[in-house]
């Protein structure tokens, strides 16, 4: 059977209807290289951002090591203070900033006494430093007889400073505030006051900062071998990436292959003065 012709009209839908059809799967596919583009544009991005991280978290190790070699350079004067003073270095077209801590300069959470913990804990500006002293004795277990803190966890040695934020009554950002006073790996002979930073000479009522501006370096009671540094370094990639991280360091008898040994590494940590992990 012979169908009959379109009109015109038909035909003008039919058109009209494909057009449409058209611009509605080239508007989908424009939309959808934007999207990958835009996609792709964010991928490279992160690829870049990543790549420039990864660089400046391989130069953390060198910057490390330097701060170890600085510190106990054997001509004082090239020595690295070991007060948290500042001290930039150029390393393979970026740089490295390192920071080194005594750790005999800082207030030890196992062996410190009450009075002394209350200081500093007055100084950090806690509501309650005499009783948060206190619980921190009766955290680390002075003469318990192997009790159980009020939590119900066995009372033992602090293994961080950051386990601080656990015991009751402490601030949670308390640890942070004080991590460059703190330590739980401080000298077996006490707190050396000449090694201390500005935190800890505030919380000492005999070296009052405006009493004693000049830092000395610590006593010569510390031994060279068998003492404790902290060394916070900050990275900055030849891309611009930056890594930052703190190493409490061993340091070894000279004539071994390896100079110190790494006891805790914490990272990212603030870098600036003033701040702490």
């Amino acid at each position: 059977m012979i169908q009959p012709a379109a009109t015109p009209t038909a035909r003008s839908r039919q058109s009209g209807f494909a057009l449409v059809l058209v611009l509605g799967v080239v508007a989908v596919a424009a939309t959808l290289a934007t999207g990958l583009a835009t996609t792709a544009r964010y991928e490279v991005r992160r690829i870049a951002n990543v790549g420039a991280a990864a660089e400046a978290r391989a130069m953390l190790d060198a910057g490390v090591a330097l701060g170890v070699l600085g510190a106990t350079d054997p001509e004082r004067s090239r020595r690295v203070p070991t007060d948290g003073t500042p001290r930039v270095i150029p390393f393979a077209a970026g740089r490295v900033e390192i920071r080194v801590f005594e750790e005999a300069g800082r207030v030890d959470l196992n062996r410190a006494p009450a009075a002394l913990l209350a200081a500093l804990f007055g100084v950090a500006g806690v509501a309650n430093p005499v009783e948060l002293a206190q619980a921190v004795v009766q955290w680390r277990g002075d003469d318990d007889g192997g009790a159980s803190n009020p939590d119900g966890l066995p009372r033992r040695s602090f293994l961080s400073v950051d386990e601080l934020s656990s015991v009751p009554g402490a601030p949670p950002d308390l640890a942070r505030r004080l991590g460059e006073a703190l330590t739980v790996d401080g000298s077996i002979l006490g707190l050396v006051p000449s090694a201390a930073g500005p935190l800890v000479r505030a919380a000492l009522p005999e070296r009052r900062p405006s009493q004693n501006n000049v830092l000395e370096m610590p006593e010569p009671t510390i031994p060279s071998v068998g003492r404790v540094v902290s060394v916070r370094t900050r990275a900055t990639g030849p891309s611009g990436g930056v890594a930052t991280a703190e190493a409490t360091v061993l340091l070894l008898d000279p004539p071994d292959p390896v100079p110190y040994r790494v006891l805790e590494w914490r990272e990212p940590v603030p870098f600036a003065v003033g701040t702490a992990p």
